[in-house]
């Protein structure tokens, strides 16, 4: 039976099999990021092997990694890996293909409100994205196969880097509706330590960076309760479900961090996925910031109707106003004329008192007129 021996982790650098024959300890299958491999490219490192019956095969694994371990040898046959990466590449392109279009449909609705909010929000999805790739392992196969030590670092720098694009789309929502955010020095404290621990974990001490980051992030998912906690108790629109967002991010963050450490608890086991990394608390992720998307849009275009008809409502009255004064300042106008009519045998002071009253009167009758137009341009362009 032909059977693969693999290490369920993708941020491994250096992998190496030994296996034991007629007493000597020989190479197998060398690492999947080594050059000089002839194995074919894969997410997990392996080894192949077939036994005959009743065979028995020593084998030693050599693993090289600047990251915390979290060695996990499992044995498969052949048919059930190959089975086993197709129903990952199933979850895996759902995961990461939503969170693509959530992508796409933040640039859209940045280029139509010309919203750099979304910008930031298109930027931070992508990252996300690209976080999730790197964690499962795609990055390493399609777009950097024999960059060992960067595939590992790209993790904690892609996770990282959407943390800071979120508090930055934060920072900026929160300016751009002239909400006073509780904790604002806070949230831009943590932006710096992810600014650090990203820098760090590309060019530093990585095993370092990446604890200073998981430990960060954690801080920061508290954090972020209690301002969407005191937002809502301010009765900010949308907080509520940005609220059960944020608690849903965090019970997935400590979900990955018990299952990395093998202590997930009896009563979540239903939760458990043999594809490492376990994408079901992902997707359901990935569906409540999808609510919460749909549910902002929903409330900025709530905004953008009273604001039009707000805006309705002040060009009538104003209409109204301008017409009356247009109408009185008629009436003045052709009394003012027929005032001059009446008076041209008087004498040069008089006609020329009356003339420039008519003067005074035309040229207010045109700026009238100028604020009128002025007011239904912009009244176009809010439109």
């Amino acid at each position: 039976m032909p059977l693969v021996l693999a290490l369920l982790g993708t941020r491994l650098e250096h992998v190496d099999f030994y296996v034991k024959r007629s007493g000597n300890w020989t190479p197998s299958n060398s690492s999947p990021a080594d050059p000089a491999s002839s194995q074919v490219l894969s997410r997990y490192p392996q080894m192949e092997f077939t036994l005959a019956p009743g065979e028995r095969l020593p084998v030693l694994i050599r693993v090289t990694s600047d990251t915390a371990l979290s060695l996990e040898p499992t044995l498969y046959s052949a048919a059930a890996f190959d089975a086993l990466e197709k129903r990952a590449a199933l979850w895996d392109g759902g995961l990461i293909g939503g969170t693509l279009a959530l992508a796409w449909c933040a640039l859209l609705i940045a280029y139509f409100s010309r919203s750099g909010s979304f910008l930031v929000l298109a930027a931070m999805c992508f990252m996300t994205a690209m976080f999730d790739a790197a964690d499962r392992g795609y990055t390493k196969i399609y777009f950097w196969p024999h960059a060992t030590d960067w595939n590992s670092r790209s993790v904690t720098v892609f996770g990282c880097t959407a943390v800071l694009l979120f508090i930055v789309f934060i920072l900026r929502m929160a300016t751009n509706e002239k909400a006073s955010l509780p904790a604002h020095y806070i949230l831009l404290s943590f932006a710096l330590l992810e600014c650090i621990a990203a820098a760090g974990s590309a060019f530093g001490n990585l095993f370092v960076f990446v604890q200073l980051g998981m430990y960060g992030n954690a801080a920061f998912g508290i954090v972020q309760i209690g301002v969407a906690a005191t937002l809502a108790r301010r009765s900010t629109p949308t907080t509520r479900i940005m609220l059960l967002a944020v608690i849903f991010a965090l019970f997935n963050f400590a979900l990955r961090m018990l299952e990395t450490l093998g202590s997930l608890p009896p009563g979540l086991t239903w939760l458990k996925s043999d594809i490492h990394p376990n994408p079901v608390v992902s997707v359901i992720g990935l569906a409540t910031h999808l609510i919460v998307l749909a549910a902002w849009i929903n409330h900025v275009g709530k905004q953008r109707l009273a604001a039009r008809a707000e805006l309705a409502d002040w060009q009538k009255t104003e209409h109204d106003r301008l017409r009356e004064q247009v109408e009185r300042r008629t009436l003045e106008l052709n009394e003012a004329l027929l005032y001059a009519e009446e008076r041209k045998p008087a004498k040069n002071r008089n006609a020329w008192l009356c003339q420039s009253r008519s003067s005074r009167a035309a040229r207010h009758y045109f700026q009238l007129c100028t604020a009128a137009a002025q007011c239904e341009r912009i009244r176009s362009k809010v439109l």
